[in-house]
């Protein structure tokens, strides 16, 4: 049996055109579970808990907690592995969620919930070669707001809850030397909830997401060294207009084609040494709701180091050098850079930080 607990706080300072403005978060939970083994099956269950507290005001308002969202979520679930054969696994699973809000801003009361399934099967042909599909399901009902919005956001009293559908299906491959995988995904999601760019201030559901996507990787190893290759390209909307983080307000954004690369070197028991790549391709005149933008493509290189003074005690000492080349970019997820088109001059998404220079000291004991 595992018992998992938490317990977190954010604090949010602002000194803006209103004046100071202040704001906490809270959230605290936990995650029962235990496994059983029975014959063929693996049977994990369990139940989980999350509360969300988020207060914020300021000198306007004459208290810090002028505003107060709480949020409660409760869930139950159990998921069966079967390993029907030495070479098939099946697995199969429910989950009930009960979702409770308390908005104070707006006055409105929620209390959702809704049994989610999902099912997946995983076959060997050989030793090294297999394939896998899988079908699940998801339920997210509303919840607190984060400090930043809760003054003045408030949530549609007509909120539904968020429903999403994920399918995948593909093969994968692994031997001594070579390994990769090839994966198709299509994620369907009903009801979003956003608060959209241009809108009335309101949280309420804008649409239904749908986003595919394939994913390809492909590595080598070959005495101490390691290299890999992950090809992601990905499609999203929202009713018909293609995903973006202004449109949307941040919830969801499309990055349709990235490369990303790695290779390590193992020189010797205490030396190893290595470089990663993320590379995002670049698109011109993509459409968003009234006109389009364009956004460059990047390449990004990072290096490290790590050193293992002694076989005696497990103490790791790393140097990571980030963005190597200062590369000055806005990252495909961020919101683009809309400076250029009349009536968007101020919308534009933040630069990635430039070249990052870290020493880190790792002991485990």
């Amino acid at each position: 049996m595992a018992l998992t607990l938490y317990h977190t706080e954010t604090e949010l300072f602002q000194d803006g055109t209103f004046g100071p403005y202040y704001g906490d978060g809270k959230s605290k939970g936990f995650d029962l579970r235990n496994t059983s083994i029975l014959g063929m099956h693996k049977l994990t269950y369990g139940l989980d808990y999350r509360e969300d507290t988020t207060t914020a005001g300021g000198e306007a308002y004459s208290d810090n907690s002028a505003f107060e969202d709480k949020s409660e979520v409760r869930g139950v679930y159990i998921q069966d592995d079967m390993q029907i054969t030495d070479a098939l696994l099946l697995s199969a699973g429910l989950r009930y969620d009960d979702y409770e809000l308390d908005d104070q801003i707006g006055n409105n009361n929620f209390d959702e919930d809704d049994i989610s399934r999902n099912i997946g099967v995983n076959y060997h042909f050989t030793d090294s070669f297999s394939a896998f599909a899988s079908y699940a399901e998801a339920f997210k009902g509303p919840q607190a707001q984060d400090a930043f919005k809760i003054d003045f956001v408030a949530n549609s009293p007509d909120l539904k809850p968020e429903k999403a559908k994920n399918v995948e299906f593909g093969v994968a491959y692994d031997s001594q030397s070579w390994f990769g995988s090839a994966k198709v995904y299509r994620s369907r999601i009903e009801d979003v909830v956003a608060d959209p760019a241009g809108g009335p201030r309101l949280f309420e559901n804008i649409g239904d997401l749908k986003s595919d996507g394939v994913i390809v990787d492909l590595g080598y190893r070959w005495d101490n060294i390691l290299g890999k290759v992950s090809y992601h390209h990905n499609e999203a909307d929202v009713d018909g207009i293609e995903a973006n983080a202004y449109d949307h307000n941040g919830i969801v954004n499309t990055v349709r084609d990235t490369l990303l690369t790695q290779l390590d070197y193992q020189l010797d028991a205490q030396w190893s040494f290595g470089w990663n790549a993320q590379f995002a391709k670049g698109r011109d005149n993509v459409k968003f709701s009234d006109g389009e933008v364009d956004k460059p493509g990047y390449g990004v290189h990072d290096l490290y180091a790590q050193w293992i003074p002694s076989e005696l005690y497990d103490v790791r000492i790393t140097m990571t050098v980030r963005n190597v080349f200062d590369k000055n970019y806005i990252d495909q997820a961020s919101v683009a850079d809309y400076t250029s088109i009349s009536g968007y001059e101020i919308v534009r998404g933040y630069n990635e930080p430039g070249r990052d220079v870290r020493l880190s000291v790792a002991w485990q004991f």
